[in-house]
């Protein structure tokens, strides 16, 4: 079996959607909205990421969300691979992110930063001297 996609319900759902295609580089596959499928009537549904293994993002105000500017960052987080840990970061920070806890290796320019988007879901850039996928 693979992983279809992990699901959102996000309160800025279009916001949201738009900055992580612009500054994270997510395509975006499908838009919806509204949706009406029975689970739920969904505002706005949009499907972000590579597949397989896509990121559902949905707002549905009649359904609960996480809070996710107050989740710990290792409680839940969105990891991605840089290359570049510093340029990335100070970019991702001029367009809301916040950074939490992290410096790369001056060395090697390897490590993990944990940053926190303006929607408030934490993301990690990773930078790991053996990558885990290729």
């Amino acid at each position: 079996m693979q992983i279809e996609h992990l699901a959102l319900n996000i309160k800025d759902a279009r916001a949201f959607v738009r900055w992580y295609n612009e500054n994270l580089g997510m395509p975006i596959h499908v838009e919806l909205e509204p949706v009406k499928d029975g689970s739920g009537d969904a505002e706005y549904v949009a499907f972000l990421g590579e597949a397989p293994g896509l990121l559902e993002i949905y707002h549905n105000p009649t359904q609960p969300m996480l809070d996710l500017a107050n989740e710990h960052p290792l409680t839940i987080h969105l990891a991605f691979v840089s290359t570049d840990l510093v340029g990335d970061r100070d970019r991702l920070v001029g367009a809301g992110a916040t950074l939490l806890e992290g410096e790369p290796d001056p060395d090697t320019g390897h490590g993990l930063l944990m940053l926190r988007c303006p929607y408030g879901l934490p993301i990690q850039l990773c930078n790991r001297p053996h990558p885990l996928a290729s």
